[in-house]
């Protein structure tokens, strides 16, 4: 059985959220901005299972990714302000220079190797 994609990323979605709220309310966990850590999460996977693997998707998927562990740490206390910004950068940097290797491909709508559209269309 095939589940679509859209549906799977919203069930995940509402999931994220019934899990960080009790956590939460049960006090398993200090209070944490949950909208924002869950909505940065769920973008980074979703860039990477849709997107495929590219020089594109490896740069962005893992930033959103990056951008909402460093989001926990820092509200958790465990990672001061002033890291937050230089932190991100070193990794975007990273994964920049790994979207430079050769072994990468470009995403599907910058390849040449796709055949032009078809003149002819259908009414």
């Amino acid at each position: 059985m095939k589940i679509a994609t859209g549906l799977a990323s919203l069930a995940l979605l509402i999931l994220g959220f019934g899990v960080g709220w009790l956590l939460n309310a049960l006090g398993i966990v200090e209070p944490i901005n949950w909208i924002w850590v869950t909505l940065l999460s769920v973008s980074g996977l979703l860039v990477l299972v849709v997107g495929g693997w590219n020089k594109l998707t490896v740069v962005v998927g893992p930033s959103l990714l990056v951008g909402a562990g460093m989001t926990v740490l820092y509200e958790l206390g465990r990672l001061p302000e002033k890291v937050l910004g230089p932190g991100l950068l070193i990794a975007i940097g990273a994964l920049l220079l790994l979207a430079s290797l050769p072994a990468v491909p470009l995403p599907p709508w910058m390849r040449d190797d796709q055949p032009p559209p078809s003149e002819e269309r259908d009414v």
